[in-house]
């Protein structure tokens, strides 16, 4: 089947139905009809983006981010044109790894948030476009992910805060991942 008969049907009203009502067997039937879309189209890149969100609501993240990380090196094939699912992707990985409530887990969302920093400040860098609609558009999401970006990496100090212990020093490799942040 085609990518398109198979986006449509069960698989879209499922997630509809659990974005709506919020009930796990919902989630549950998308993830299954997700899953059934990225191997029927291993070359479509939102099957995996859409299986990866549905894993992350159902508190499987380290499955999620194994397909963020198809999604990505997906996207990254296609080149430019798919910048802003690029940078969903990798946001959604960061904050999946964030999700993990681990130090080493945090410390990767730290430098996956501040690498998408980079990337979106240099298309952001000096003025708005004037004239194009669709490049001023696409200039305002940048500055608005940038924006995200910047406050989940404080968010990521703050779980990295509490990760910290208490009653005894910290750990060679806490030190070495702090100098490193």
């Amino acid at each position: 089947p085609s990518t398109e008969s198979v986006w449509k049907g069960p698989r879209r009203r499922s997630l509809n139905r659990y974005i709506r009502d919020n009930k796990l067997p919902d989630l549950v039937a998308a993830q299954r009809h997700f899953r059934s879309l990225a191997e029927l189209n291993p070359g479509y890149a939102d099957g995996y983006m859409m299986l990866a969100y549905t894993l992350a609501e159902n508190r499987q993240e380290r499955d999620a981010i194994d397909m963020y990380d198809r999604a990505i090196k997906l996207l990254q094939e296609t080149g430019p044109s798919d910048d802003k699912r690029l940078h969903e992707a990798k946001f959604m990985r960061a904050c999946s790894l964030l999700r993990r409530y681990r130090w080493d887990d945090a410390v990767e969302a730290v430098k996956g948030f501040r690498e998408l920093v980079d990337e979106l400040e240099k298309q952001t860098a000096g003025k708005p476009p004037d004239k194009e609609k669709e490049k001023l558009d696409s200039w305002r999401q940048n500055l608005y992910l940038l924006a995200r970006c910047h406050a989940e990496i404080g968010h990521c100090f703050g779980h990295l805060i509490v990760f910290l212990p208490k009653d005894r020093a910290l750990s060679d490799f806490q030190r070495a991942d702090l100098a490193e942040l």
